[in-house]
């Protein structure tokens, strides 16, 4: 069985050097989905009639899959190396099968990182309250940072939760759309669940303020699956999404400090920090830039569900970076917030 540390050696870090440009001005093609749309001509994507088929791909483009499950004395072990073989048995696409990256432990940089000591208790005590997700799923956007920073810009990074397989047969169509137009950042879900039900409101006005009802009402992003292509926007978003994940608090079942909303079910830690970041991160006239758009109309089937689910994966590109003093700006926000509720988080220490 691989070694998925050894199989997915850092590379020497490239060093992201900000870019702004006029807020105002119309389009930017950096940052728009230009003269892209979903049509009739997309259906050839749409109808494969071998899901598992070969990806087209350039003689040094990869395309990795990865994915993780964590738990108390690596119970997880057996179970995700079966899923890795079944991965690579699956999967023509992968060139390697060290394309196939999968943890069932915390890699040591994060094992040893002082603001995740909190969430790593259920490595001492299973009974700790952390063992939910395996500290709360703080380790998923840490490792898709992790491979996203290693990735030539060519690569495709999918990341799918460890039982998220009833959506494999979809993967090839998405991945092959995506390459097929270079302008896509990232690929995601959503579901139909209101913010509000899913999101402890101290957590959510602490990112977004006071919430409209529009955003209160709007469904949430899923966490459990991803296509990734490693642009420097991808890899600012990430890793604020990492930084997010930092805050025990934040990311854990905690009580709210702000009474919740009536219809609250529970919080969905690293989702609900995703889902904050995505729809609270960008200014207003940022957020018309994030595209999402659908080419295949749920073609394919949710089989977990009772119902007909389909799968609605819809297709981002993300606004240009933002600089150190635009980070530090909304980090201080955060704060501000916290410390009017007698709250206090370590501060981000940003570098250009």
């Amino acid at each position: 069985m691989i070694d998925v540390l050894q199989s997915c050696q850092p590379l020497q870090a490239r060093t992201i050097q900000p870019t702004r440009k006029p807020r105002h001005h119309p389009t930017r093609a950096d940052s728009v989905l230009r003269d892209f749309a979903s049509n009739t001509s997309d259906k050839s994507y749409c109808d494969s009639k071998d899901p598992y088929r070969h990806i087209p791909l350039k003689p040094n483009q990869r395309v990795i899959h990865l994915t993780g499950k964590m738990g108390y004395n690596n119970k997880f072990q057996k179970d995700v190396e079966d899923r890795q073989r079944e991965v690579i048995q699956k999967f023509p696409w992968l060139r390697n099968t060290s394309d196939a990256i999968s943890h069932f432990k915390v890699p040591d940089h994060w094992l040893n990182y002082e603001p995740y000591q909190e969430h790593l208790q259920f490595l001492k005590d299973p009974t700790h309250e952390s063992s939910t997700g395996g500290g709360w799923w703080f380790w998923k956007p840490a490792v898709i940072l992790d491979v996203l920073k290693q990735l030539s810009p060519d690569d495709v990074l999918v990341y799918a939760d460890y039982d998220q397989t009833n959506w494999w047969p979809g993967l090839a169509v998405f991945i092959e759309y995506m390459i097929q137009n270079p302008n896509i950042d990232w690929a995601l879900t959503q579901m139909k669940f209101n913010e509000k039900d899913y999101t402890k409101q101290d957590v959510f006005e602490a990112y977004c303020g006071k919430p409209t009802k529009a955003l209160q009402d709007s469904g949430q992003w899923r966490a459990n699956l991803h296509i990734f292509r490693p642009t420097p926007r991808v890899i600012q978003f990430v890793k604020e999404w990492q930084r997010a994940t930092e805050d025990y608090s934040a990311i854990s079942d905690t009580e709210s400090l702000i009474p919740n909303a009536p219809s609250f079910v529970e919080h969905r830690r690293d989702q609900s920090l995703l889902n904050l970041l995505l729809k609270c991160w960008f200014t207003s006239d940022e957020a018309k830039y994030v595209k999402m758009l659908d080419p295949c109309k749920g073609l394919y089937s949710n089989s977990r569900s009772k119902k007909t689910g389909k799968l609605n994966l819809h297709f981002v590109t993300l606004p240009s970076l933002k600089t150190p003093e635009e980070l530090t700006l909304l980090e201080e926000r955060r704060h501000s917030f916290w410390a009017s509720h007698n709250r206090t988080v370590p501060k981000a220490v940003y570098q250009t």
